[in-house]
């Protein structure tokens, strides 16, 4: 069997090849060529992990990449809008038989529970016998070693990740996950900042700000005012792994 990464960018590309992945652009002739062979598509966050047009004959995986404590596609009346057009019933009902056509082409979507797998049947349209509990293999991560290990281990990858911490700070991680399109209504406001910061200080704490790629909140300015605010990107901490791209297998 071939297992082949389908990379989006230079970094993503560069990434797999230094662990020396069998890789090659997503777009384009050849990933096209690579999804339409492939038996099985092994995706995150949609078909466009993969070339989104060569798909069909592939057997799709939907991992995702979180647990949806928030509402999702069909659930969420935010992504049932179009930014350029009105909030229509015309347009939503559109975008709601998008998302139940897309649905219908998920072949296995393994959850990390009973709770999970009634929100993402509800939420993709996918069919129940489509969505399998298995609990989910990214978490081991959190129960590998002693307690005081993990949290060594922890401390020293966030610290190659943002920088040295301070000797014996406490990290406190905010993760927004704003992505509906307007400004994001959690970022702190100047004075706001100015107060996250005294507080840092006074508790010898770090606040950790892990915004969703697809907001649009400013969370910049927090390291600008303090270097106990610090901020996780994608790139530098892609969850528990890396790249952070699906294969596809042929």
């Amino acid at each position: 069997m071939r297992l082949v990464w389908l990379a989006s960018t230079d970094a993503e590309l560069a990434g797999a090849r230094d662990l020396g992945l069998d890789v090659e652009r997503k777009r384009g002739w050849r990933g096209f060529r690579l999804t339409l062979r492939a038996r099985v598509a092994v995706v995150t966050h949609g078909f466009g992990d993969v070339n989104r047009y060569g798909t069909r004959g592939a057997l799709t995986v939907q991992l995702w990449h979180g647990i949806p404590l928030k509402k999702l596609h069909l659930d969420s009346p935010a992504t049932l809008r179009l930014p350029l057009l009105p909030d229509h019933p015309l347009v939503r009902n559109v975008m709601r038989r998008a998302y139940r056509f897309a649905g219908r082409g998920i072949g296995l979507f393994p959850v990390a529970s009973e709770l999970v797998a009634e929100r993402i049947r509800s939420a993709f349209g996918v069919r129940p016998e489509r969505v399998v509990v298995t609990g989910d293999p990214r978490d081991d991560a959190l129960l590998t070693g002693s307690a005081d290990e993990r949290t060594q281990t922890a401390r020293d990858r966030i610290a190659r990740a943002v920088g040295p911490l301070p000797e014996g700070a406490q990290l406190v991680l905010y993760a927004p996950t704003w992505r509906d399109g307007a400004a994001d209504p959690g970022a702190p406001t100047p004075d706001e900042w100015t107060a996250i910061a005294a507080w840092a200080e006074r508790s010898n704490a770090v606040l950790l700000v892990r915004a969703h790629p697809l907001g649009a909140g400013d969370y910049a300015r927090g390291p600008a005012v303090s270097h106990r605010v610090r901020l996780l990107s994608p790139p530098c901490c892609p969850r528990s792994r890396r790249p952070s791209r699906p294969s596809t297998g042929s």
